[in-house]
């Protein structure tokens, strides 16, 4: 995660003891490309890279420090009691499409390749 003030940005707010999510995704796209790391080195840092780049997307990991990445805003959910935290973890993906891997690739290919080109663009400075 990445904890921001509301009067700063993430180039001005001060480094987070032990890093962050975008110091953690450097690191390990250095071990990808890093030839003298070992298969199991390799293994790690993509499955890593993979769970980083959904919690890098996850607004709830870029926030303030003050809401404890939602935890702490209570909110109702469909009757029940949670945090927006959870509703982001959990229950989003719980009433999202049940969908397979087929079902999913065909929604991808329906994406028109001028919008294709903005998904992909950037890098993690501007995703961070």
């Amino acid at each position: 995660y990445k904890n921001v003030d509301a009067d700063k940005t993430y180039w001005t707010q001060p480094e987070q003891a032990g890093g962050d999510i975008v110091q953690a995704l450097r690191m390990n796209i250095g071990i990808l490309a890093d030839s003298t790391k070992t298969k199991a080195d390799h293994e790690l840092a993509m499955k890593m890279v993979i769970h980083l780049m959904g919690d890098l997307h996850q607004p709830m990991h870029m926030g303030r420090s003050t809401d404890r990445g939602g935890n702490n805003v209570k909110v109702r959910y469909f009757g029940r009691d949670t945090n927006l935290h959870g509703i982001w973890d959990t229950n989003l993906v719980e009433s999202a499409h049940k969908w397979g891997y087929t079902e999913w690739q065909q929604q991808i290919d329906r994406v028109p390749e001028e919008a294709e080109v903005v998904i992909i663009g950037g890098n993690l400075d501007d995703w961070g």
